[in-house]
């Protein structure tokens, strides 16, 4: 309910010498309204509360108009104590009056918050003093000003209008606002809401929203959104001021749009698919189904021209497209696909048959990057994609340096893809052996997993994988900043906000933030501007680097920022004399002055299988004695090198006999050694050599 009370003279609680502000807390303020109070009588209400908000980007801003009536029969001074929202700071004030007698605005003037009390109360007392209208909007708390309006008319109404700004939250790459209920227990405000740039758009609890509509908030906080227009692919937005103290406030924020990077157009893609058998069958088939979740990205209706190459290998590589097809049949071939394994994982093979593929194609061209867009992914190479889906368990000859090579030679980027089957998930693993064979292409090695059970990627897939297709995360991010120690995260995603506020002891001339989308590394600088070092001079007095400010920093700051603070008030006059020259006196109960405002995802799973007690090197001689006499061999045999990984012979390196072999005879050895069927016992990831004799 609305409190109307007459004042009694309160004492002064506190000179500016001596001001303590509370620091704002992260955690919402215990609900609480308005009040305002008549200094004579309880007959002065409010009529009206409107408040005009303008989102930008970065922060709000609240134009409050206030209409106040006096009902009683005398002129009134009206006291209005102002619960502010999270964060926001006092940034103007005006009255409306008259001037050589038609309406007109009159602006405050940021003081000294002493002066500004004294100069009130000469205006609004008996005395020496030509009677004025003033209206002093003055700090209480973090949260709380005071706005003192003198005088209202006996049954006339008094506008007056305020001016907050409050920063805003990222998320998913959009501005957000929360609208609390303000005003007193009987009126709530009435919000207009409008983006301060055209082209932006709004959102009202996630429902689309028109410039100029109005809105309630009689219960629950409602959400305020900003969708910007065409934003930059990365923005950062520095502010350093200098204080009278030698310190510097500095406040940074990096944020990414909502969609950094797009799919090319007329793409040129080739999926490898690991089908060897140190995979186990379930993470095979995962593949199939995590190939039709990536091409879907090429499938989409705003990329065109996107064709696909389908290969499996093993110990050989197999071709499953006739050259380069579609996306959308390359994808039904995925889905009807059905991969048996075997031994070897020739992946060296596969990447020569990929580049083999790709030199039958035009070389694309380089496109400008739309608005959006980081410039890297815009290059020519960014049109060639290889995509490997494999456990990457290789033979031993099988080297860094020779991986590299070959995946240079492709021309294209070149992603490697450790999937198994489980829930949808897809992460850079920056800790991998072969991460330098990725990066050299400009790819990476992601860790991964798809669900075996489905029979065609969902929606979850689909969106998982999309970070195969597109950059969707900026790697490795690192901030170079004069004097300021800050610990960066290693990965910022699309549509995220990172940053800092403090006070730090020497200049912030700029700001250098590098990185990597995908293997591609970039390199951004920005630098201070005005407008944000006079934002968060004001904006300061709503955090809580407030109670870290020294001496003279906070007069410094609210006047470079034109904000009310612990030492700073805002005082309007209306120029002309007003037509009654009854004043305030402390026998009405008139407010002193300290009383006028100068208070201070991993998808980790069992295979179920128990690792045998197997004499291995027994069970190579015995199957492969019994090959040696069906190929046609007599007495002594060779001895057979074998490599394995896991269940699988990744490498028949050699084959070596004390007595000359026909070609038939040693390759129907070789044949068989390479047909092996090896027993769960083997559980070994990185390969092994067996020498056996026969």
């Amino acid at each position: 309910m609305l409190r109307v009370t007459c004042s009694a003279p309160p004492r002064p609680l506190a000179t500016a010498g001596v001001l303590v502000a509370a620091a704002l807390s992260l955690a919402p303020a215990p609900a609480r309204a308005d009040e305002l109070h008549g200094t004579r009588s309880p007959e002065v209400v409010e009529r009206a509360h409107e408040i005009l908000l303008r989102m930008d980007r970065g922060v709000a801003t609240l134009r409050a108009r206030r209409t106040l009536y006096n009902g009683g029969a005398r002129h009134d001074q009206a006291e209005l104590s102002i619960d502010l929202p999270q964060g926001a700071v006092a940034t103007g004030l005006r009255t409306r009056g008259a001037l050589r007698g038609r309406p007109t605005w009159f602006l405050g003037q940021l003081m000294e918050a002493e002066r500004a009390a004294a100069r009130y109360e000469e205006l609004t007392g008996v005395g020496g003093y030509t009677p004025r209208d003033p209206a002093l909007l003055s700090w209480r708390e973090s949260d709380l000003l005071m706005l003192q309006v003198f005088p209202i008319a006996p049954r006339a109404e008094k506008q007056v209008e305020y001016t907050l700004s409050a920063p805003v939250d990222y998320v998913e790459g959009r501005y957000q606002l929360t609208l609390p209920r303000l005003g007193t227990d009987d009126r709530a405000a009435t919000y207009t809401i409008e983006p301060a740039r055209a082209g932006d758009r709004l959102y009202l609890d996630g429902a689309p929203v028109r410039p100029g509509t109005r809105v309630s908030v009689t219960g629950e906080p409602r959400t305020l959104q900003l969708a910007p227009r065409a934003p930059a692919w990365l923005t950062g937005r520095l502010a350093a001021v200098p204080t009278a103290e030698g310190r510097v406030l500095t406040h940074f924020d990096l944020e990414t749009a909502p969609r950094m990077t797009r799919v090319p157009d007329d793409a040129r893609v080739v999926v490898l698919i690991d089908a060897s058998r140190s995979r186990e069958q379930d993470d095979v088939t995962a593949s199939l189904v995590a190939t039709d979740a990536y091409l879907a990205h090429f499938d989409a209706p705003d990329v065109r021209g996107a064709r696909v190459a389908l290969l499996s290998f093993d110990r050989r590589v197999r071709r499953h497209t006739a050259g380069f097809e579609p996306a959308a049949r390359a994808r039904e071939k995925a889905r009807a696909l059905s991969l048996p394994r075997g031994n070897g994982s020739a992946l060296d093979e596969a990447l020569t048959q990929a580049e083999l593929l790709l030199r039958t194609q035009p070389r694309p061209r380089p496109t400008r990057p739309r608005p959006a867009e980081a410039p890297s992914t815009a290059s020519a190479r960014g049109s060639l994609r290889v995509l490997v889906f494999s456990d990457l368990n290789l033979r031993g000859a099988l080297t860094r340096e020779r991986l590299t090579a070959l995946a240079q030679r492709t021309g294209a980027i070149v992603h490697l893809v450790e999937l198994t089957d489980g829930d949808a998930y897809v992460s850079a693993d920056q800790a991998s052996q072969l991460d330098a064979v990725a990066r050299a292409t400009g790819g990476l090695v992601w860790g991964a997993a798809a669900r075996v059970a489905r029979t065609r990627a969902d929606a979850e897939h689909t969106r998982e994988f999309e970070a195969l297709a597109r950059p969707t995360t900026i790697e490795n991010i690192r901030y170079e900043a004069p004097s300021v120690d800050h610990r960066a995260f290693d990965v910022l995603g699309e549509g995220a906000r990172e940053g800092w506020f403090k006070l730090v002891d020497g200049p912030v001339p700029h700001v250098r933030v590098s990185g990597e989308l995908w293997g591609e590394p970039f390199r951004e600088v920005f630098l201070p501007t005005e407008a944000e070092g006079d934002r968060w001079a004001a904006l300061v007095f709503g955090s809580s680097l407030l109670d870290q400010l020294r001496g003279h920093e906070r007069m410094g700051l609210a006047i470079r920022g034109g904000a009310v603070s612990p030492v700073t008030s805002y005082l309007a006059i209306e120029p002309g004399v007003r037509p009654s020259t009854e004043g305030l006196s402390w026998n009405d109960g008139a407010i002193g002055v300290g009383s006028l405002g100068l208070i201070g995802k991993g998808a980790g799973r069992g295979r179920g299988r128990r690792a045998a007690s197997t004499n291995f090197l027994g069970f190579f001689r015995r199957a492969l004695a019994s090959t040696w006499r069906a190929c046609g061999g007599r007495g002594a045999g060779p001895t057979v090198v074998i490599e394995t990984t896991r269940q699988e012979v990744v490498d028949v390196p050699a084959l070596r006999s004390h007595t000359p072999l026909t070609p038939t005879l040693r390759r129907c050895v070789v044949e068989a050694a390479w047909a092996l069927d090896l027993p769960y016992g083997f559980t070994r990831v990185r390969s092994r050599r067996w020498s056996v004799g026969l």
